[in-house]
């Protein structure tokens, strides 16, 4: 989960659970229902995302709720790359 996500993930506050820190709540909003979308239980507490994972998942589930959060994050890396970025008029001193 930690090589795919490429942030902070706290496999200990919550028994079968990952927290993945997220940049923002918005951040976090966001991947969450790209995450249901996809059919995969998660819950959110401010900046993390919570998803399932460990000993009351199977090995395949797991596989799947990993692919599930990659998808989440290249879909929000362009989601908030093109709505963040300032139009070149900005940039004028």
């Amino acid at each position: 989960m930690k090589e795919v996500v490429g942030q902070g993930v706290d496999m200990t506050r919550y028994p079968g659970w990952a927290g993945v820190s997220c940049k923002s709540e918005v951040m976090a909003a966001w991947l969450l229902r790209a995450t249901l979308v996809e059919g995969i239980l998660t819950r959110r507490e401010g900046e993390v995302l919570y998803l399932p994972v460990g000993v009351t998942e199977p090995a395949d589930e797991t596989g799947r709720v990993v692919e599930a959060v990659a998808g989440a994050l290249r879909l929000w890396r362009g989601y908030a790359g093109a709505t963040c970025r300032l139009p070149r008029t900005a940039h004028r001193s």
